[in-house]
C-alpha cells in the first residue's frame, strides 16, 4: 500500500513510501508476510519509463505484533531518501494465552526480546524516521516516543 510519493531533484526517479510485507512475501505472493510483520516500505521507480527498480523494507525490530508503517517520503538534494513511519503494537487480533491476557488488560507487551527494548502496551506508537541512499540502503533509523 503506497501512501506517499517524491520525486528526485534530478526529476529521473519517484519513490514511494507505505507498508506492507517483507520482500519475499511479495516475491512468492503469500499473505500475511513470510514472518507475519508488516514493515515500512519504500519503492523506487524510473520516472520516465515507469519501471520498478526495487522495493526495499524496513521494521523498528521485535516480533510480528510490532506494526511498521510509513506514510511520508522526501527525496533529498544529495540523492539520498528519508521516510516518516510509525510503529507499535496496534491491537490484540490473534494473540493467544498471557500475550492476549495482558494486552487487553493493558500491560505492557514483551514483544521485542533484543536486549534494553521495552515492554510496549498496545495502541501505543512511537515515530520512525530512516534515511537510505538512493538504492534504499539503510543510513540510519530514529524511533522515538513523546509523551
Amino acid at each position: 500500500e503506497a501512501t506517499e510519493l517524491a520525486v528526485s531533484a534530478d526529476d529521473q526517479t519517484l519513490y514511494m513510501t507505505g507498508h506492507g510485507y517483507g520482500e519475499s512475501c511479495v516475491a512468492n505472493g503469500c499473505s500475511g508476510g513470510v514472518d507475519g510483520k508488516l514493515y515500512g516500505r519504500i519503492g523506487k521507480v524510473d520516472a520516465s519509463t515507469g519501471t520498478w527498480a526495487w522495493t526495499r523494507s524496513y521494521d523498528a525490530g521485535g516480533e510480528k505484533w510490532i506494526k511498521n508503517e510509513c506514510f511520508g517520503v522526501q527525496a533529498l538534494t544529495d540523492g539520498n531518501v528519508v521516510i516518516s513511519c510509525g510503529t507499535g503494537v496496534e491491537d490484540c487480533s490473534g494473540m493467544t494465552g498471557e500475550l492476549a491476557t495482558n494486552c487487553t488488560s493493558g500491560v505492557g507487551l514483551h514483544v521485542d526480546p533484543r536486549p534494553g527494548a521495552y515492554d510496549r502496551p498496545v495502541s501505543v506508537w512511537q515515530s520512525e524516521t530512516i534515511k537510505t541512499d538512493a538504492e534504499g540502503a539503510m543510513l540510519y533509523q530514529l524511533v522515538v516516543q513523546g509523551r
